[in-house]
């Protein structure tokens, strides 16, 4: 006997199903949710949009104001490189910016880039036709005493057959395209100019398309790795498709996974485990999850208050999703949802029990790039709201509501007494600063910050990463 479950957080939905060749998971997940969503709950109210017909703006039950919020800020540029794709901060503001090439440059607190490149992460066995997609430094890369000292963490590409990998989709298409890795540097000197020490493998992926898959790495401030994973694939949703693997918990794809880089007792004997993983001890599953039910995760970003993380997902017909994972455990629906909606959303039937719905959610139209949750001191309106940014340049806001949807409205960027009409050149990513400023990554290669538009003096000093280490 199988047991298998869908946790949301609050509940846990256990089933028994007796394992019968030729039926898959898709089908004990569709008819499990039949009982596991109480009666009523799918809206009977026409559907929202259409496949053919996606409007640009967000959904319509979130309320989006008409009127924008204008904030006398000032993008200022920060650095630039030929194509941005990761900035991650140490404790005293030193920013290590990631090129798509696997070129990583250091910035001085302040900004502009030191004319020296930090390291490159590019070899002889790099998968050229993959860009390089995420960098991390441990919460303890600066202090001596931490057992993180110097260590960061980068996603290398890497040509299909050079090594045997630790993972590959249960549900995908034949052959391997290219292999993706995750490595831990440990510098010598952290406030080097130059990268001088060592390098070690974590765990290897083999992916069978010509997509990236493992997109985002960050730490929360006890030292756990959390990892996004796309579902494994860019087929059609379905029972033998490769959006399955989301739905299955004895693999990694489709799921955001937390390990410890520093400990050694996982599978592989290259990373460890966190003792409250929600699905450590269930014999089924990896005990490395942390979420599920996700199709192409990215963007994470941890809240420094709260704790939270928030995760960025495209949806396959045209819903993009802003989630957040408190507990650990959530299953965010895909494929058997498409954000609030079941699959395919185009019918506007409405999950409400049994999946986590996101935060916020998206029409496809205007791509969503990045979010975070501002913990910033500089724009008091934005104080404990969702900043989130489109690929044209456009940058939104989102006020949680105690029991109901976000309320929304555009930013308009303000000079002095003017507005800003102009929009960034394609925003790439949003990434917070280590004093909880607002970064933006954009397509022609510059970072900007977010800056006051009235403020003459530097920005303050960056607050030390708080120390926790816990399990």
């Amino acid at each position: 006997m199988n047991r298998f479950f869908f946790y949301t957080g609050k509940s846990l939905v256990f089933g028994v199903a007796c394992t019968v060749i030729g039926f898959s998971l898709y089908m004990i997940g569709s008819s499990l949710a039949s009982v596991a969503l109480q009666a009523g709950s799918v809206d009977d109210s026409p559907p929202l949009f259409s496949k053919q017909d996606l409007p640009s703006e967000p959904i319509a039950q979130l309320p989006v104001e008409t009127d924008p919020m204008v904030i006398q800020m000032t993008p200022t540029l920060y650095a630039s490189i030929g194509n941005p794709t990761d900035l991650a901060f140490d404790g005293e503001g030193t920013g290590f910016l990631l090129d798509a090439s696997g070129a990583v440059v250091r910035i001085p607190a302040g900004g502009h880039r030191d004319s020296v490149p930090f390291l490159s992460l590019a070899d002889e066995h790099t998968e050229r036709s993959m860009d390089f997609s995420a960098l991390t430094l441990h919460p303890g890369f600066l202090d001596s005493k931490s057992p993180g000292f110097g260590h960061f963490y980068c996603v290398t590409p890497e040509m299909p057959g050079k090594r045997e990998s630790d993972f590959r989709p249960s549900h995908s298409a034949d052959g391997e395209h290219h292999q993706e890795v995750i490595y831990e540097y440990r510098a010598t000197d952290p406030r080097a100019r130059i990268f001088s020490g060592t390098r070690r493998e974590m765990m290897r992926f083999s992916l069978p398309e010509e997509a990236p898959a493992v997109s985002s790495l960050v730490f929360d401030a006890a030292g756990r790795l959390y990892i996004s994973i796309a579902d494994g694939g860019s087929t059609s949703a379905g029972p033998s498709q490769a959006s399955r693997n989301a739905m299955e918990l004895n693999n990694p794809f489709g799921k955001i996974l937390r390990i410890d880089p520093l400990e050694r007792d996982a599978g592989n004997g290259r990373y460890g485990v966190p003792r409250r993983n929600p699905f450590r001890f269930l014999e089924e599953a990896m005990p490395e999850l942390w979420s599920y039910g996700l199709r192409s995760p990215y963007g994470l970003s941890v809240d420094g208050m709260k704790g939270e993380l928030c995760i960025l997902d495209k949806g396959k017909d045209g819903i993009e999703e802003i989630n957040l994972s408190s507990l650990g455990g959530e299953h965010f629906g895909w494929d058997l949802c498409e954000g609030s909606y079941y699959y395919p959303p185009a019918k506007g039937e409405r999950a409400e029990q049994g999946v986590t719905i996101p935060a916020v959610e998206f029409l496809r139209g205007d791509a969503l790039t990045g979010a975070l949750m501002y913990r910033g001191n500089l724009f008091t309106e934005l104080s404990n709201r969702f900043v989130f940014a489109t690929a044209s340049g456009r940058l939104w806001m989102a006020e949680p509501q105690e029991n109901a949807a976000p309320r929304m409205r555009e930013i308009s960027v303000g000079l002095e007494n003017s507005v800003w009409s102009g929009r960034l050149a394609g925003i790439r990513a949003l990434r917070p600063g280590s004093h909880g400023e607002i970064f933006a990554l954009c397509n022609d290669g510059a970072v900007f910050v977010m800056d006051k538009a009235s403020r003459t003096t530097s920005r303050p000093a960056p607050r030390r990463p708080l120390m926790a280490w816990a399990f």
